[in-house]
């Protein structure tokens, strides 16, 4: 890579490792940078392991990497077979998996379960962590109400019947769910939220894969009747639950956002128009600017709002932070591409999947104007939604999810 886009790399991140999240000398003991450096080796081989064209290959594989290495279960204690890492650690993994556009279900099963079963009860708690751990279960793709609790991406509903088996409801849309023994779900039993655990042959599971999402399936609950003990309580206000997985998706977003910029700094160093390299125009170089900046103002955002979490303060500025990422990431990919132009979306070439990579994950849990909603009404209830942050943000290398 030409030397203007490692002196990015370098400036963006801190440190001369271009894949790190947190400033290292601030934030991050000497063991995070061997971390941070083996995360960017493996999501680097995970991007190169199958052609960019063959999606349904290349996913498959990716998984499986991840589960292998035990990424499954980077949040969950380590009795029950898992990393038990800190949140920093989790952000490390995502971010790289970002930068090489490796699209899985980590930020769903690695993160989002975890965070899902902390507040769960019941005895198949711990069964279903070690079945995280070791990337043997997935959970349907979750979605967050206006409240900022999780739900189902569609509604799953359940009742009893007469012989107290608990019948489901409904259709859920599934990521890598051929690899998977059972499914975590969402569903709403009188309008509360509740998890419950689906064998993989307990329900039909018919392919829906798309273009863009090549690994999508549809879980049919329709009359699918479960024990009652594969229901666990969940707890309705799980807002702290939420503000990880959004800390951590804005993770992901930031190490696409790193990389697309490195792409196009490179690209209009090496492309020539009128016999100069594009770089060369004030325009071009403006806009280069604009993606730099980006950049930066999102790494900084997602490691308050990575703080913000790991304090254990009930704070909204993670919530704040993705409303104003994910914006920038939008902006980003398009001023990537209309800088590319018509190579830019040849699939073949890099930049294609990472920025399908990060429209995919911007819609994964909510909608943009789903958590601007939400920021607007707590600003109308508040006269500074920061005061229980500023000033005392803890250091989140340190800090491990509270079980």
């Amino acid at each position: 890579m030409p030397t203007n886009s490692q002196h990015i790399s370098q400036d963006t991140y801190g440190t001369d490792h271009p894949g790190t999240i947190f400033a290292l000398s601030e934030l991050q003991p000497l063991d995070d940078d061997l971390f941070a450096r083996t995360a960017e080796d493996l999501a680097s081989k995970l991007g190169s392991l199958g052609e960019p064209g063959a999606e349904a290959q290349h996913l498959t594989e990716s998984w499986q990497h991840i589960a292998d290495v035990g990424w499954g279960g980077l949040l969950v204690p380590e009795e029950l077979g898992g990393g038990g890492f800190a949140l920093s650690f989790a952000a490390l993994a995502a971010q790289a998996l970002g930068r090489h556009g490796v699209v899985t279900p980590f930020l769903e099963t690695a993160v989002v379960a975890p965070v899902l079963l902390r507040q769960a009860t019941g005895t198949l708690r711990d069964d279903l962590l070690a079945k995280v751990a070791a990337g043997d279960v997935i959970v349907p793709i979750s979605s967050i109400d206006d409240q900022m609790r999780f739900r189902a991406s569609a509604v799953v509903s359940a009742h009893r019947d007469d012989t107290g088996q608990v019948l489901l409801s409904g259709r859920v849309r599934v990521p890598f769910g051929a690899m998977a023994s059972g499914f975590i779900v969402i569903v709403d039993v009188n309008e509360e939220p509740q998890l419950a655990f689906v064998e993989r042959d307990a329900a039909p599971l018919s392919d829906a894969g798309t273009a863009d999402d090549p690994d999508l399936a549809v879980l049919d609950l329709d009359g699918v009747a479960l024990p009652p003990d594969r229901l666990m309580s969940l707890s309705a206000s799980a807002i702290g639950g939420v503000s990880v997985a959004l800390a951590l998706l804005d993770a992901y977003l930031v190490g696409a956002m790193s990389r697309a910029t490195e792409l196009t700094t490179s690209f209009v160093e090496e492309r020539h128009q009128f016999g100069k390299p594009l770089s060369s125009f004030q325009a071009v170089r403006h806009h280069c600017a604009d993606m730099y900046t980006s950049v930066v103002q999102s790494r900084l955002l997602c490691r308050q709002a990575i703080g913000a979490v790991a304090s254990g303060e009930r704070d909204p500025l993670p919530f704040f932070a993705h409303a104003a990422i994910a914006e920038k990431v939008l902006s980003t990919a398009d001023l990537a591409h209309q800088l590319h132009g018509g190579v830019g979306y040849y699939r073949p070439y890099y930049l294609e999947r990472i920025t399908r990579g990060a429209y995919r994950a911007t819609r994964l849990l909510c909608s943009t104007e789903l958590v601007r909603d939400y920021c607007v009404s707590h600003l109308a209830g508040t006269t500074n939604p920061f005061n229980s942050v500023l000033g005392k943000l803890s250091n989140p290398a340190h800090i491990t999810v509270d079980w």
